[in-house]
């Protein structure tokens, strides 16, 4: 995510702007061939948080978990990259405090398998699985996709308004796509460097988001207030699974940031909205998953960890904050997180 097209890369002190996606699948990238891109759908139910991916739109309607019809707005093509590149050509700078970033779009994360309770089973269930899935996708500065150039693989991020002034048809792309483009890769000079795909009206494909699944090992955690009702504050619910998270390292003796946690919404029928924690493996070593049978272990570990040393008001580097949680500082909060976690709710 890093690396996507809009964002600026330092390289040996020069700052280069990522301008587009290699394109070769299985042959060195120093040959230029045409291959077969590895264009998919991806959705994420607003109901109960479940996502996926496949490869045609056509027929999935519904949520495969809970059969809750799908929006629009929770479908979206994505194309996964071979790898990125930088226009040689293009003017670098050596200003590294003018790079230019693109938001971070947290990552979709599924467990698979059957729902289980936790001892109190009013108080939430869980669910793990060695073949959960993490989808890490990017929509561009606007984060409305890209338009991809299938031909030499320059992209640029979707404009947020349509040009309603353009004449030629054109106005829903990015200028630099409404003319003639130069190729992202190869040759530049004489004949060569305009690319093929200027004068191909299906060449340039747009409203595409970058996007990679990765199967690894997940944990699922659905947690109950005292109330019966899923935890409805997100910083609360952050900070419980970044705690949880600590106390699953080190009860397992390893690092931190082998293990990554996030939240994600569900919907009640009592209440708008809730959130359930997600615990994933970054390199499906197994950590998450055999951790399943020992939550109320880890629930203890914790919470104890939320009573903070360094008695903080919301995060340390003593309790929740780390490197990975540095960027999400106002999703930490281990006062809510504790208030949550009662004495009554542990016992």
């Amino acid at each position: 995510r890093e690396y996507a097209p809009g964002a600026d890369v330092v390289i040996d002190g020069q700052v280069y702007r990522s301008a587009g996606v290699t394109l070769n699948w299985h042959a060195p990238a120093s040959v230029d061939v045409t291959q077969i891109q590895s264009i998919r759908q991806a959705w994420r139910c607003s109901h109960c948080g479940a996502s996926g991916t496949e490869v045609t739109r056509e027929g999935h309607d519904r949520c495969e978990a809970c059969g809750e019809p799908l929006k629009d707005d929770e479908r979206f093509t994505y194309l996964e990259p071979a790898g990125f590149a930088v226009d040689l050509y293009a003017a670098t700078h050596t200003d590294v405090s003018e790079q230019s970033f693109v938001p971070v779009a947290q990552p979709w994360i599924n467990a698979e398998g059957e729902w289980l309770p936790l001892p109190n089973p009013e108080l939430g269930s869980f669910r793990s699985s060695s073949t959960g899935r993490v989808f890490n996708h990017s929509g561009g500065v606007n984060r409305r996709g890209y338009a991809i150039c299938l031909e030499c693989g320059r992209a640029e991020p979707m404009p947020l308004h349509a040009d309603q002034t353009a004449k030629d048809g054109l106005g829903h792309l990015p200028p630099l796509f409404r003319v003639s483009h130069k190729r992202l890769r190869g040759s530049q000079g004489g004949l060569t460097s305009e690319c093929k795909g200027s004068h191909h009206r299906f060449a340039i494909k747009p409203n595409l988001h970058l996007g990679l699944e990765e199967v690894t090992d997940v944990l699922e955690l659905h947690l109950n207030g005292l109330d019966g009702l899923p935890i409805a504050n997100k910083v609360a619910a952050y900070s419980i699974a970044v705690a949880l998270r600590g106390a699953v390292a080190s009860t397992l003796g390893v690092e931190i940031n082998e293990i990554g946690c996030d939240v994600k919404p569900i919907r009640h029928p009592m209440q708008e909205q809730g959130y359930v924690l997600v615990l994933y493996d970054h390199s499906a070593a197994g950590y998450c998953s055999s951790v399943a049978d020992r939550l109320p272990e880890m629930l203890h570990a914790a919470r104890k960890l939320l009573d903070c040393r360094a008695n903080c008001t919301s995060a340390c580097q003593h309790c929740l904050l780390d490197y990975d949680t540095r960027f999400r500082l106002d999703d930490l909060d281990r006062v809510a997180a504790a208030e949550f976690l009662s004495e009554s709710w542990m016992q």
